[in-house]
């Protein structure tokens, strides 16, 4: 079986090739441009987008585990619950999704609500789930008061 890295030309996504580049383990890289892509040695480009039905369920073909970067765009939401439905439909047997911190106490925050959406979704689907939040170096303070 094979993982499919979303945002995989990236900063967060080129980090995850890099990580997983010698570990034995099949890499397929979802990007817009195959042909022009920098990825690791190893890693297959493969051409697709998060929001095309048919590019996303030609690339989750045969993939075991899905690293779900979503970009941070007005349908953000939409696009990473398509990208879970084509999923399960395509027998994803576990999911690593790049959340954010504290998106649950920040409702208030369009991004961090429709990350915790995506989180709550993920957990429906009973399906084995890292969600990771990257670090940040500047906290932003929501409306609730909360520091995120």
């Amino acid at each position: 079986m094979a993982i499919l890295v979303t945002g995989s030309t990236g900063t967060i996504g080129a980090q995850v090739l890099a990580h997983l580049q010698g570990r034995n383990v099949t890499v397929r890289a979802l990007t817009r441009s195959p042909e022009t892509a920098q990825l690791p040695s190893g890693m297959t480009p493969v051409r697709g987008e998060l929001a095309d039905v048919e590019s996303m369920r030609a690339a989750l073909g045969g993939v075991s585990t899905l690293f779900l970067l979503v970009p941070n765009v007005a349908d953000e939401l939409t696009q990473a619950m398509l990208a879970l439905d084509f999923a399960r439909e395509a027998g994803v047997k576990g999911i690593v999704y790049l959340s954010v911190f504290r998106g649950e106490a920040c409702a208030d925050v369009p991004h961090f609500a429709g990350k915790h959406t995506v989180e709550r979704m993920i957990e429906a689907l009973d399906l084995p789930t890292t969600a990771c939040a990257p670090p940040t170096s500047s906290r932003t303070t929501c409306a609730c008061g909360i520091r995120c």
